[in-house]
C-alpha cells in the first residue's frame, strides 16, 4: 500500500511539459507576423511615392516640351514673315491692285537678292480653277506621350499613323517623327511617329 504522503500516488502521472509557442525569425508568431506587414506596407507606400513622383516628372517634361514647341513654331512663323516681307509680298502690296485690276499680279520689281527662296524651294503654279493646298507647320510631339501627339497633330490637321499597335492600358512615349518638326506639310498630311512603351 502507498502512504498519504506519496505525491505520486496521489496525484496521478506527471503531465506532459509545455510546448513552446512557435516562433518566426526568432520572435513569437503574432509579433513577426505583424512585424512582416509593417514592412510590407512600407514597401508598397515607397514604391506609390516613387511612382507618383515618376508621373509628376514625366509630365513637367512633356509641360517643357510643348512649351519649347511652341516657342520653335513662333520663330519659324516669324523667319517666314520676315522672309515673305523682304520679297516685297504682304498686306497693301502692288502685287493685289494689279491682280484685281487684271494685271500680271507681279510688282514690276525682282526680289531683293539676299531674299531666301521659300523653305522647299520654289512651288509650281496650281493648276488653274484650282487652289492652292492650305499648309501647316508639323509640331514638334518626339519625347512626348502618344495620345497627347496624337491630340497636337490632329489640332495642326495632321493625321498621326503610329509604328506599332498600342495598348490601351499602357502609355507610350513618341521617339521620333517624320515629317520632322517645323516642316511645312499640307493640312491633312500623315505624320509617321515611333512610339516605345512608357516606364
Amino acid at each position: 500500500m502507498t502512504s498519504p504522503a506519496d505525491p505520486v500516488s496521489q496525484a496521478g502521472p506527471a503531465p506532459p511539459p509545455a510546448r513552446p509557442a512557435p516562433k518566426v525569425l526568432g520572435l513569437p508568431r503574432p509579433v513577426a507576423i505583424i512585424g512582416i506587414a509593417g514592412v510590407a506596407a512600407l514597401g508598397i507606400l515607397w514604391w506609390r511615392s516613387r511612382r507618383n513622383a515618376q508621373a509628376a516628372a514625366g509630365q513637367a517634361a512633356s509641360a517643357t516640351a510643348q512649351t519649347v514647341g511652341l516657342q520653335d513654331q513662333l520663330a519659324q512663323l516669324q523667319e517666314e514673315i520676315n522672309q515673305l516681307q523682304a520679297q516685297g509680298i504682304g498686306a497693301g502690296s502692288a502685287g493685289g491692285a494689279a491682280g484685281a485690276t487684271g494685271g500680271s499680279g507681279t510688282t514690276g520689281a525682282a526680289p531683293p537678292p539676299s531674299a531666301a527662296p521659300p523653305p522647299g524651294g520654289p512651288r509650281p503654279a496650281p493648276p488653274p480653277g484650282n487652289a492652292p493646298p492650305q499648309m501647316t507647320t508639323v509640331p514638334r510631339v518626339t519625347g512626348q506621350r502618344a495620345n497627347f501627339a496624337i491630340g497636337e497633330l490632329d489640332s495642326a490637321g495632321l493625321k498621326a499613323h503610329l509604328n506599332q499597335e498600342r495598348n490601351p492600358a499602357r502609355e507610350y512615349t513618341v521617339t521620333s517623327q517624320t515629317p520632322g518638326a517645323g516642316a511645312r506639310v499640307p493640312k491633312g498630311s500623315v505624320v509617321d511617329l515611333a512610339i516605345v512603351q512608357s516606364k
